[in-house]
Parts: structure tokens; sequence; C-alpha cells
């Protein structure tokens, strides 16, 4: 029996979470948040911190993830 790469697992996994744009947004923030992301607001003013990582959404099927450098 063929052994499945992690990566590939990992992606089969995200799509069978994600059968539309909305799930896939709520399927990435979860993921994000794991990965040490924080959510923000995008009607907010940012207050955005060197060496931190962050995203937000837009209409429950838009996401956007960004990370300042620590410089």
């Amino acid at each position: 029996m063929a052994t499945v790469d992690p990566v590939v697992s990992d992606l089969v996994d995200f799509l069978n979470a994600s059968p539309t744009a909305f799930h896939a947004v709520d399927e990435a923030k979860e993921r994000l948040k794991q990965a040490g992301f924080s959510q923000i607001s995008e009607r907010e003013d940012w207050v955005l911190e060197f060496g931190k990582k962050y995203f937000f959404t837009r209409n429950y099927s838009t996401i956007v993830a960004f990370a300042i450098g620590k410089k």
C-alpha cells in the first residue's frame, strides 16, 4: 500500500471540510488561529505589532492573512 504524503492528506481534509467558499473561509480561519494568527476587523482601526500575524474576513467568503516583519 502506498503512503500518502501528509501535505496531500491535509489538502484532502481541507477540501472535504470546504464544499463552499463560506466553509473554506471558516476552515481557513480555524487553521490560521491554530498557526498563531490573530483575527482583526476590517472596519476598525488596526493596532499591528512587529513580528505578529493577522487575518480578516469579508462577507464570510473572503479571507486575507498577512504577517508583519520583525524589522
